[in-house]
């Protein structure tokens, strides 16, 4: 799936020389676990370095990271290069899962740590999902104009 005309999938900011991306994502999820202000944490991400744009961008992703994480399915797992804020984050929650626990207090279970052992999931490829719907079609096709053609000869 691609982005919408005028967007982009690349979910990365330009980080200020001599602030990294950990200390971007720290410093966001510092100030939500405080209940600091949307505003002035947006403020305090641009004091840093950071465009308005990157600033606001770096806060979603953040919160996506720790929703992501929250979700307790290893799937969701933002990818690094696309998504590097988000992919913080998710990490971050990993080895804290007390972060989700206060961000996401609705969350019905943390995630497990880095260190404990994920089961495998089998996930069907996209690829054979879309071929199974070509197939149901052409069946769906092929019984409805039998349908049609039957009364054509009297059967």
């Amino acid at each position: 799936m691609s982005a919408p005309s005028g967007w982009t999938e690349d979910m990365s900011v330009e980080v200020p020389v001599g602030v990294t991306l950990e200390s971007l994502v720290t410093l966001v999820l510092q100030r939500e676990c405080d209940g600091t202000p949307y505003e002035t944490t947006i403020a305090e991400l641009v004091s840093l370095g950071l465009s308005r744009s990157d600033a606001e961008l770096a806060h979603d992703r953040t919160l996506g990271g720790v929703v992501r994480a929250a979700s307790n399915n290893s799937a969701n797992e933002p990818l690094r290069g696309d998504d590097p804020v988000a992919w913080t984050s998710y990490r971050f929650c990993l080895r804290d899962p007390t972060l989700i626990q206060r961000l996401q207090p609705d969350a019905a279970s943390p995630p497990r740590p880095l260190n404990q052992a994920r089961p495998q999931h089998r996930t069907v490829p996209h690829v054979v999902i879309g071929l199974m719907f070509v197939v149901l079609l052409s069946i769906l096709f092929g019984l409805a104009l039998h349908k049609d053609l039957s009364h054509l000869s009297g059967h």
